[in-house]
């Protein structure tokens, strides 16, 4: 979720004259196992491992440095997910939506429903007094094909809201092509709201209206923090927190 972190890190851990002692990795199999091999002084680490992976790499490696993980006790940087979810709500509420879908899926061996940007949508929903409706709440396994199918299916067999917020731009875009397809003008009928920000949505059709997580400025803070355990520092775990912004474009 967060694409633009490693330049972040990587332009940080440079400067500061750590390039051949630390990495930056994704933690997919290979990635993990790759980890492994070198001798490590420190890792940043983008996503949750299962927690015997985690525990493996952690008895190995000084010093990891969470980017939006949750693992403790490690350091993390991160967004605040309920606030991204709220202020995605919010905004649709004030633009007149009363009919507002959720587009998403789970992280990891979490399930959508226990994911915290649902957990959001679904209260504050409920804080502003709106009915939810399960039929609207899509969970797309973060796969583009599987979200313009389910948005489709939506439209055919019971109807669609006013608007939905989808906790990727990727899955947002995806809604949009679909409803483009089917003819569905945006936002007239339907309204698109994402979240990340990343660089193609403000070329989508129409410009995607999102949250911008600041993926770059969480890279650079990563490799200041391990950077910071490399020379020394002992103190408490940190748990570095950024704010996101609303950005508007045409799509709401």
């Amino acid at each position: 979720m967060t694409p633009n972190a490693p330049a972040g890190h990587e332009a940080m851990r440079r400067s500061r004259g750590v390039a051949g002692r630390a990495r930056f990795i994704n933690t997919q199999p290979d990635g993990v196992l790759w980890a492994l091999r070198p001798q490590l002084d420190g890792l940043v680490m983008m996503r949750p491992l299962p927690d015997p992976l985690f525990h493996l790499l952690h008895s190995r490696i000084p010093h990891i440095v969470g980017i939006d993980t949750g693992h403790m006790p490690i350091d993390n940087v991160e967004y605040d997910h309920l606030r991204v979810s709220k202020m995605a709500v919010e905004y649709l509420y004030q633009k007149g939506h009363r009919q507002i879908g959720f587009i998403g899926s789970g992280v990891g061996n979490v399930p959508m429903a226990r994911s915290r940007r649902f957990r959001s949508y679904r209260q504050t929903m409920m804080d502003l007094g709106l009915e939810v409706h399960p039929e609207w709440e899509l969970d797309c396994r973060w796969d583009d094909k599987l979200c313009m199918k389910l948005v489709e299916k939506t439209h055919k067999t019971c109807g669609l809201p006013t608007a939905f917020y989808a906790a990727s731009d990727l899955m947002a875009m995806a809604a949009l092509r679909s409803l483009y397809q089917m003819g569905i003008p945006v936002p007239g009928r339907v309204a698109v709201i994402g979240m990340s920000n990343i660089e193609m949505s403000q070329y989508a059709n129409p410009p995607l209206t999102t949250i911008d997580v600041p993926t770059v400025e969480m890279g650079i803070a990563a490799a200041r923090v391990l950077i910071e355990r490399i020379h020394g520092d002992t103190t408490l775990p940190k748990r570095i927190m950024l704010p996101s912004t609303l950005i508007e474009r045409d799509s709401v």
